[in-house]
């Protein structure tokens, strides 16, 4: 029997129809990748690290999945394919119809050339951060053991975040 895995993934969106991509995106994940466990509440949020006329809608996922860490990532790089993600031109941030990223996988620490779990940012982003706090089966950061609640304590970033009363 294969060993099922919990893995939380953020997904965000703030092109055109931004609840409708997180729908699809739901629907494709758990079409190739698992069972969705929970959902955290949809956030709105301003775009960070350039500018942007639309908020981002953000939310995190726990999935149930048997995938190994590499094969989850393809399929989440190819969700996003489908969905209408366009290749990044420059190495900046740019607006995009969907964004997933695995946040966690189990408690398990990833460093390589293509895969780094704990995500290497989410510490730093409110927007990752505030629906993690509704959903995670962690406590702690794998990595260094601080408390996702500290995490969010400390956490410098002065974005504004809301919650929204969306759901998908």
């Amino acid at each position: 029997m294969e060993k099922v895995n919990r893995v939380i993934l953020s997904l965000g969106s703030n092109i055109e129809d931004r609840l409708n991509y997180l729908q699809l995106a739901l629907q494709k994940i758990e079409a190739s990748t698992g069972r969705i466990l929970s959902k955290s509440s949809i956030y709105e949020s301003e775009a960070i690290g350039f500018e942007s006329d639309t908020h981002f809608f953000n939310m995190c996922v726990v999935v149930e999945t048997t995938d190994s860490p590499e094969f989850f990532l393809k399929k989440t790089k190819q969700i996003e394919i489908e969905i209408g993600r366009k290749t990044k031109t420059t190495s900046n941030y740019e607006s995009r119809k969907i964004d997933i990223d695995i946040i966690f996988y189990e408690n398990q620490i990833i460093e390589s050339e293509t895969l780094n779990i704990p995500h290497q940012q989410y510490q730093f982003r409110k927007f990752v951060l505030l629906p993690l706090r509704e959903i995670s089966f962690l406590k702690n950061d794998p990595k260094n053991g601080e408390k996702i609640d500290d995490l969010f304590i400390r956490c410098d970033d002065s974005s504004t975040i809301k919650k929204t009363n969306f759901t998908v």
